[in-house]
């Protein structure tokens, strides 16, 4: 089973980051494949509502440069996600 792990924390080390080392190191126990991202490491853009994504009915192109289709690869092969999210203002912080 893959398990793939994105952590929102700004900082490498935190608790939340600590929090899903530990969730991944139970993973490994029972023989998983795991994979964390810390996604301050790569750029992401805001989706402009452009819609140039739709224009190929089923294909979804988005023609924004940014980090998401190699993060878009991942999950897609990812049998399980794991968020490690930071709890600043009591919910995911907004970007």
């Amino acid at each position: 089973m893959k398990i793939l792990a994105l952590t929102g924390s700004p900082r490498k080390g935190s608790n939340t980051d600590i929090l899903v080392d530990k969730i991944l190191e139970g993973a490994r126990t029972k023989r998983h494949a795991t994979e964390k991202l810390h996604l301050y490491d790569y750029e992401i853009l805001p989706c402009l509502d452009c819609r140039r994504c739709k224009e190929i009915e089923h294909v979804y192109n988005c023609p924004l440069k940014d980090g998401m289709p190699e993060i878009y690869l991942l999950l897609e092969a990812a049998d399980i996600i794991v968020f490690g999210t930071p709890i600043y203002w009591y919910g995911p912080r907004p970007r």
